[in-house]
């Protein structure tokens, strides 16, 4: 169910919230304000949010302070979902990195970019900002070196300090995701090519030949 279809269930809904309603609400919101900035980037209003929600501003204004605190916690949801680890395969333990540094770059590369670039800037500004930003990196980092830790017991790991060669992988990553946003490629197969050709080139410095 989208933004507006949630919405639409809660406005039909009658009554004081209920916690399970509360966080159906809360659901609906922060899928609201994505849905929002992907529309119109930083110039997404609450009363937007409000409207695709389907609940009043003043109920959002009840829980998030301002716009920005709105959006940052909105995509820290995006990012807790998709650091949900699948587990380390000791079987094979490289496709198991892969596949958590495809995560990374199979996303919405517009809104991505967008919100990388508004939170950057606020950072310079915000401290917390930029200590949500440092938290959300150190997440994955943590994750990739998890993992690369698995490579090493499995022994197809080139020597090198692993927390660099974690680095190396979320820049390229990063990288991948600022190249197909700038030139516009956001396709799916636009996505994946850009995605092989920095895991090949990543394979290259931290892996040994399969």
């Amino acid at each position: 169910m989208n933004a507006d279809e949630t919405g639409k269930a809660i406005r039909s809904q009658g009554g004081h919230p209920t916690a399970e309603r509360a966080a159906e609400i809360g659901a609906a919101v922060i899928g609201a304000t994505m849905q929002a900035f992907a529309q119109d980037g930083t110039d997404f209003s609450m009363d937007q949010v409000a409207v695709l929600a389907g609940v009043s501003k003043q109920a959002i204004y009840r829980r998030w302070k301002s716009k920005t605190a709105l959006l940052i916690d909105s995509i820290d949801g995006a990012q807790v979902v998709g650091l949900v680890e699948p587990g380390i395969d000791d079987d094979d333990p490289v496709s198991a990195l892969r596949s958590v540094a495809w995560h990374l770059m199979d996303t919405d590369v517009i809104t991505s970019h967008r919100v990388n670039i508004f939170l950057q800037a606020e950072g310079l500004r915000h401290e917390p900002i930029q200590q949500r930003l440092m938290s959300w990196r150190n997440r994955f980092l943590e994750l990739y070196v998890r993992h690369l830790n698995g490579i090493e017991r499995a022994n197809q790991r080139i020597d090198g300090d692993m927390a660099v060669q974690a680095e190396i992988l979320m820049e390229l990553m990063l990288g991948g995701l600022s190249m197909l946003a700038v030139t516009g490629a956001v396709s799916s197969e636009e996505k994946l090519k850009a995605f092989e050709d920095r895991w090949r080139l990543f394979s290259l410095m931290a892996l040994k030949p399969r």
